[in-house]
């Protein structure tokens, strides 16, 4: 597998230039940009985002992928027409963004199943947002990957609901972005990965502490919490999944984003087998 970092992973004090110097050095291969941080708004032409890219290849990196903070304030599922179109809007952007850059992978999130938006209607919104996603997509050489997040989205729970939304939006540009810890709200990443196959799109890679005395689990990197990495590397390899895991955490209580941390989490992704041991 090719390894990333979220653009937003590394010491927010440094200019870009510098946190791309951070990563390289570090030892990823590649970062994942996401809309909606100072990096990369929605007021950035398409020359801004050359430039980007730019950067990224003067430091050897590559975009793994365009994710985004932007679509939990405009949910996919919302019954409210300008408001699904508004989502529809950042998504087509970040496709735009990835052509740019040279990726052919965005993460979507896939909005809410709410009190006053139940399932149902909720996965008509979902089906045919990603539906016209995916037409966008297909013709600029991109995929775009429904992300899990079970635990606040309330859909994509289970590996058969992801695999009835890959079949009900019937696009070869859809798949899954299946975050790794995300999916410890109502499953096993293994399972999910398995069932999925060639429809994940790209995986991040994230882990969870164990409990708190308040039963709240903060995120790490992969090998530091309680995922069975090595079920996941072998679940990877059996479906022939080599693509990109961008890795996705918090820092530990009282540190902060930076080299240590970098070198750390590509450290024990090489120790759990997600990265060869010496490269």
């Amino acid at each position: 597998m090719k390894l990333s970092i979220g653009n937003q992973m590394i010491d927010a004090a440094l200019d870009f230039p510098g946190r791309m110097r951070i990563a390289a050095e570090a030892g990823f291969d590649g970062v994942e940009l996401w809309l909606g941080t100072p990096d990369l708004t929605l007021e950035h032409s398409d020359d801004d985002i050359r430039r980007l890219g730019a950067v990224l290849r003067d430091h050897g990196l590559a975009c793994s992928s365009v994710a985004s903070t932007l679509g939990w304030k405009a949910l996919i599922t919302d019954p409210d027409e300008a408001v699904f179109q508004r989502a529809l809007a950042v998504a087509r952007r970040q496709i735009e963004a990835a052509v740019l850059l040279g990726a052919d992978g965005v993460l979507v999130v896939t909005g809410q199943v709410l009190p006053q938006v139940p399932f149902c209607q909720a996965w008509r919104r979902l089906v045919s947002g990603f539906r016209e996603l995916g037409a966008y997509a297909a013709a600029r050489g991109v995929r775009v990957g429904a992300e899990t997040c079970p635990k606040l989205s309330k859909n994509l729970m289970t590996p058969g609901e992801c695999l009835s939304f890959v079949r009900d939006v019937d696009s070869p540009a859809v798949g899954v972005y299946l975050d790794t810890a995300n999916v410890l709200h109502s499953g096993y990443p293994h399972d999910f990965i398995r069932t999925l196959g060639t429809h994940l799109v790209r995986l991040h890679g994230k882990d969870l502490l164990p409990a708190d005395a308040q039963g709240r689990q903060a995120s790490t990197w992969p090998g530091q919490g309680v995922i069975d990495w090595a079920e996941v590397v072998a679940a990877c390899a059996e479906v022939g999944y080599a693509g990109w895991m961008a890795l996705e955490f918090g820092p530990p209580a009282g540190q902060s984003y930076g080299a240590g941390l970098c070198r750390a989490a590509v450290a024990s992704a090489r120790q759990v087998g997600i990265l060869p041991a010496a490269r």
